[in-house]
């Protein structure tokens, strides 16, 4: 699927799936379940896959910084 069938499926602009494939702009939750549905992939699954690496990135931030804090000491 392309940026501008993406954008056609939603009803946006095509410029609003450019700017946030580049990082331009955030998606918030209700938006992240539309773009899912007209992908065709299944929300839950997805939601379910995103928090999983974002508690992965988070455990390892903490263990980062907890050695820079053992570094400081």
């Amino acid at each position: 699927m392309t940026q501008r069938d993406l954008a056609i499926a939603l009803g946006r602009e095509h410029g609003m799936i450019a700017r946030i494939e580049l990082g331009e702009r955030r998606v918030d939750f209700a938006e992240a379940y539309q773009i899912f549905v007209a992908l065709g992939t299944d929300p839950n699954q997805e939601a379910d896959s995103l928090m999983s690496k974002f508690a992965t990135s988070v455990v390892e931030f903490s263990q980062i910084d907890s050695r820079i804090a053992q570094r400081t000491r």
